[in-house]
């Protein structure tokens, strides 16, 4: 009892000398280049500088391919950054033809299409048993084809007779097929206007090559024989016009769509550049004393 008394006082006070000598050679063996040699320059670094994915994101998100020139990605860059400035020259391209061709369709509306043509066919219409519509020597007197010069009275004067003729056609019916009238004359100006002029057959008469039939909408053999050819050609003006926009249109979506894709992209680019393998250069004692050179690696997924 004495000897084994004498042995475990020697253990527990010699296990924390042993652990302290333990944690003292742990550090020899893994301390730092940097702190144990005096030239910094011995081992450089070789892992990589971090990247900052805000700085990334934000940068792409303002103009498409920063971001990626940040990271570094030059292929990426000039995919991003051409795209950018392909769709802007076609946007702009096809948005400034398309509202030049526009104007042009709406001019041509002012000089071709008529509201008193169209008043007075309704007038004879058999379609039609409504009052007729008057037709003012007031509005005789307007220049319809130069609305630009109208003064405030002539601008109410064309209002009433489009109210007056909107009214005729809720009491207007197809002749052959007894069906009312599917849409109404928009007020002259608005959108509506420009587009069904040279849409719907019904409008037909206000054109001044119209042949006069009583049924705009008679078809032979499926072909609509009393459309005026002025009529078709400012459907297709009118058609192209609005195609270019919707073009334009189309191509501002892609221009929103590569900012979005690209500021993501620089983001998480710049976030796996980060989580790459990361190098650091340490010292390391052999067993015979020697200081000799490691390199600590890590990896994150």
């Amino acid at each position: 009892m004495k000897y084994l008394f004498i042995v475990s006082l020697c253990m527990a006070l010699g296990h924390p000398l042993w652990a302290q000598q333990q944690r003292l050679e742990s550090q020899l063996l893994y301390y730092p280049l940097e702190k144990t040699v005096d030239s910094p320059n011995l081992y450089p670094q070789m892992g990589h500088k971090q990247r900052s994915v805000a700085i990334a994101f934000f940068a792409s998100a303002a103009l498409p391919g920063a971001g990626q020139a940040y990271n570094r990605q030059f292929v990426k860059m000039g995919v991003f950054t051409g795209t950018e400035l392909a769709s802007i020259l076609f946007q702009r391209k096809w948005h400034n033809q398309g509202n030049t061709d526009y104007e042009t369709v709406k001019l041509t509306a002012h000089k071709g299409w008529s509201i008193i043509r169209y008043a007075q066919w309704l007038n004879g219409f058999s379609g039609y048993n409504g009052p007729k519509i008057t037709i003012s020597d007031a509005i005789k007197k307007i220049d319809l084809t130069n609305p630009i010069a109208w003064t405030n009275e002539d601008i109410q004067t064309v209002r009433d007779l489009f109210i007056a003729v909107r009214a005729a056609e809720d009491q207007s019916k197809n002749p052959k097929t007894g069906a009312a009238f599917s849409h109404k004359i928009p007020f002259f100006g608005e959108q509506q206007y420009y587009e069904l002029v040279g849409k719907y057959y019904q409008y037909g008469p206000g054109w001044p090559d119209y042949n006069g039939a009583d049924d705009p909408d008679e078809k032979v053999d499926g072909k609509y024989i009393n459309a005026p050819e002025q009529f078709l050609a400012y459907a297709k003006a009118h058609g192209a016009s609005q195609a270019l926009l919707r073009k334009a249109s189309r191509i501002s979506t892609v221009i929103v769509f590569n900012h979005f894709v690209s500021a993501f992209d620089a983001g998480i680019s710049a976030r796996l550049h980060n989580r790459k393998i990361a190098a650091t250069p340490m010292t390391m004692l052999s067993e015979a004393g020697e200081v000799i050179p490691a390199v600590s690696l890590s990896f994150q997924w």
